[in-house]
């Protein structure tokens, strides 16, 4: 097989139609004679299906900061503020059963405890690490967790509507969108950090849980909000569609080599 169609098969995911991605994928395939190709062409197109941005996704969860600016390289909203507006976003109703919730969580992984000094959070002090609870609330593999972490529950209020954008192409002025004929609904938080010890960052999750006190749906991990130093950096190992895509074609360059071997 030629190596375009090969780079067809593993880009077509990456397609803003996962119908028209699918039909890429499956024409090109077919024409694979050997099954090991396939398979693995078939298994790479999944993986990269579900991982990767979808042109104009909206996530159904999602966070934004005030003032905040999209960082491509962590793939989330950055701050550099110690007085943060944040903002958790819905892209249509809540559901009616199990509770929504904002964890802030301690950065760098934080596993010993420690006195770090103290945020607020709604006007409600919390001291680090003493206040919080070591561990993961709950979600999926992610590069911040096991550290220390504090949860708020929260409810959406009927009124606080919204017009649905992606954080990701637009983020830092979420106010912009309120809207009270919008489909989507939104929740503020005031954060105050001035009290952290130095070098102590936060990143902040969104997600909802059942009634049985389980995950069951959060915002994207290229959708959350995390703060970093003025003129510092912050790295944080995320999978990504692109780092796949990457691995990918270089396997399958490999197969095309050793068959013309």
């Amino acid at each position: 097989m030629k190596p375009a169609k090969y780079i067809a098969i593993c880009l077509a995911p990456l397609c803003g139609s996962d119908a028209y991605a699918a039909a890429i994928a499956s024409g090109h395939l077919k024409a694979i004679r050997s099954k090991w190709p396939r398979i693995f062409g078939l298994w790479f197109a999944s993986v990269v299906l579900a991982t990767a941005p979808c042109a104009n996704a909206i996530p159904a969860l999602q966070l934004d900061a005030t003032g905040g600016v999209y960082n491509n390289t962590v793939e989330s909203t950055s701050l550099s503020s110690d007085v943060i507006d944040l903002w958790a976003v819905l892209k249509s109703a809540p559901v009616p059963s199990g509770t929504y919730w904002v964890d802030v969580a301690i950065t760098p992984q934080t596993t010993s405890a420690h006195n770090f000094g103290s945020f607020m959070f709604n006007g409600n002090t919390i001291n680090v690490t003493s206040g919080m609870t070591l561990g993961n609330p709950g979600l999926a593999a992610h590069g911040i967790y096991n550290t220390y972490y504090k949860e708020f529950s929260f409810t959406f209020n009927s009124t606080h509507r919204i017009t649905p954008y992606d954080a990701s192409l637009d983020a830092g002025h979420p106010a912009s969108h309120v809207s009270s004929s919008g489909s989507g609904f939104y929740n503020e938080f005031s954060i105050n950090l001035s009290g952290l010890s130095e070098n102590v960052e936060v990143w902040f999750d969104f997600y909802h849980k059942n009634a049985s006190g389980a995950v069951d749906a959060n915002a994207v991990f290229s959708h959350d909000v995390f703060t970093v130093a003025p003129g510092g950096t912050t790295t944080v190992p995320e999978p990504t569609g692109f780092v796949l895509t990457g691995i990918g074609l270089l396997i399958l360059f490999g197969v095309i080599r050793r068959r013309r071997a």
